[in-house]
């Protein structure tokens, strides 16, 4: 790896490396570093809310575990990973080259969602770890756990780099805006912001009030697994939905766009995915009665790839995705999409014709989408050769590293 050649003020001998994790808990980094940059060490603490072996808390887990074990490859680093999990959901995580620390977790207020998770344990490990590390990267949300850290962070004087979940921007009740007059304050104060498009770095300096401002990197998350090296076997006469069964990811649309493919006498196979967060009774009922509709339930990240690899077309319903982790996956092998055009990535996908573009809530669009990608010659070899070479230029593993580095030596700096 040479990721480290050039020659970086002293300042940046700040980044990290080593990243791995195996229980539902706050994740800290620490990486340590040959002499670079003038230092001998750089610790780095990656914190998120919760870890979950049935993955309800959904993509900021499987970013934080992705972007570990991305820069853990890197020799000399040493990374912690810090995460809260509930009673008996705390994730296995094998053979990372990081560490990990989880501490239990539970909700203060049962009907609040994530944003009450504590314990006091989790809070004096959030304490003990922000006191001794270099920087602090949190997955930033309107909830106990990254706040607290972004505020010991800022109070210990610690390069602080955020990297809010996509409902920060698109949640504005009344009792968002309340929680907004400490989160965006505190959002101001970070050394680095991370978004991962340039539509989002847009909406996040409107929500910040920050326009103008050269401290917010747009990078791309990594792959939610580790890509394999076989080859991709055929692609069969399936679609499948992954993602959490949760009312903003629409599966009821993909549901309902098997029905109408069945009465259309469609036979491709609709496949749901997924952790139950409220649909997935609904979901497992019209599995049960509907032919051609499976639900399987959750599965670890882990699985994912064989998932893909045994589709024809991935399908992401959702409102206002702000990235999609499995969405970039199915792009990164090569499976052909069906997005909805609320989509951050579906102007990419359209115009590089990676898949189909369909508009929101509208099941019969999705299923004729997916008659047409598994029925037909949808694009030419040509089309499918071009969108092949650029999917793998942008979503290349590489260059997310390089940039997730470049912005740790930057907050190391301070703010430019």
């Amino acid at each position: 790896m040479t990721l480290i050649s050039k020659k970086i003020p002293s300042a940046a001998a700040r980044w990290i490396a080593r990243s791995e994790g195996s229980d539902a808990t706050i994740f800290v980094f620490t990486f340590e570093a040959k002499p670079i940059f003038g230092r001998t060490q750089l610790k780095i603490l990656r914190v998120v809310t919760l870890a979950s072996a049935t993955g309800k808390y959904g993509g900021p887990f499987d970013t934080a575990i992705s972007q570990a074990r991305l820069i853990a490859n890197i020799d000399g680093q040493d990374v912690t990973l810090l995460a809260g999990h509930m009673r008996n959901d705390r994730p296995a995580i094998i053979g990372a080259k990081f560490e990990f620390v989880g501490r239990d977790v539970y909700r203060v207020l049962a009907r609040t969602g994530f944003f009450t998770c504590f314990s006091w344990k989790m809070l004096a490990e959030i304490f003990r770890q922000v006191r001794r590390v270099d920087i602090v990267h949190v997955s930033y949300a309107r909830e106990f756990i990254p706040l607290m850290t972004s505020a010991l962070a800022i109070m210990f004087r610690k390069p602080l780099v955020l990297q809010p979940h996509g409902m920060l921007t698109t949640r504005t009740s009344a009792v968002h805006k309340v929680v907004d007059l400490l989160a965006a304050p505190m959002f101001r104060k970070a050394k680095r912001v991370i978004a991962l498009t340039g539509v989002e770095r847009t909406q996040l300096e409107g929500w910040a009030h920050c326009n103008g401002e050269n401290w917010i990197d747009v990078i791309g998350n990594p792959l939610p697994y580790v890509p394999s090296s076989e080859t991709g076997s055929p692609r069969s006469h399936k679609a499948v939905f992954i993602a959490r069964l949760e009312p903003r990811k629409r599966v009821s649309d993909f549901v309902e766009a098997r029905r109408i493919a069945h009465d259309n006498g469609w036979n491709e196979v609709y496949e749901v995915v997924g952790p139950d967060q409220g649909d997935g009774a609904a979901v497992q009922s019209a599995a049960e009665s509907l032919p051609g509709l499976i639900y399987g339930g959750a599965i670890p990240s882990s699985s994912i790839e064989a998932v893909l690899g045994s589709a024809g077309v991935f399908v992401l319903t959702s409102d206002n995705e702000p990235w999609g982790n499995v969405l970039v996956a199915a792009l990164a092998t090569d499976l052909p999409v069906v997005v909805t055009q609320s989509a951050a990535l579906a102007d990419e996908v359209d115009r590089n014709r990676l898949g189909l573009v369909v508009p929101d809530r509208d099941p019969r669009a999705v299923a004729e989408a997916v008659h047409r990608i598994l029925g037909s010659n949808w694009r030419t070899a040509e089309e499918a050769r071009a969108a092949r070479d650029f999917a793998r230029k942008r979503f290349d593993q590489v260059e997310i590293r390089q940039k997730l580095l470049s912005t740790y030596i930057a907050a190391s700096e301070g703010r430019v």
